[in-house]
């Protein structure tokens, strides 16, 4: 999957939804083992809990790890989640209290998001983000060099 074409097709839905998503590029690559559509369902879930929860258009971020692993990060500006609570709220049907006042969700979305990166060899990391806010990343396999065509 090219995870930069990927972030421009879901900036571009967006933009027409009146959403337009930014995308940080700071790799000029990134080619990641994962299957595309379940790769994009995840995404969007992220996307979706930005604009739910955070309040604002979240951006998305290209980057790769210390051992040059390509990741996708959904970045917003809001109340962010605890450190403590950043594994709880990958189980199913957990919420945080300040979300529980927002009857639209079940509590799945992380979850979801979770057990779809897993099942590609990936990892699923909530962090802090400088500034307030938070950083959902996915942190993918790296396409092996020669197995991307086009």
């Amino acid at each position: 999957v090219d995870l930069g074409a990927l972030a421009e097709e879901l900036s571009a839905l967006y933009a027409r939804r009146g959403h337009p998503l930014s995308i940080e590029h700071t790799t000029t690559e990134a080619f990641a083992l994962a299957r595309p559509q379940a790769l994009r369902r995840a995404v969007v879930n992220l996307i979706e809990n930005g604009l739910n929860y955070a309040g604002c258009t979240p951006e998305l971020a290209l980057t790769r790890d210390a051992d040059g692993r390509p990741a996708l990060e959904v970045l917003d500006r809001g109340p962010g989640i605890p450190p403590e609570d950043t594994e709880r709220v990958k189980r199913p049907f957990t919420r945080l209290e300040a979300a529980r006042s927002n009857t639209k969700g079940s509590g799945l979305g992380l979850a979801i998001v979770d057990r779809i990166v897993r099942g590609q060899q990936g990892e699923f990391h909530l962090l802090q983000r400088a500034g307030g806010g938070l950083r959902a990343r996915i942190l993918l396999q790296a396409a092996p060099k020669g197995s991307i065509s086009g």
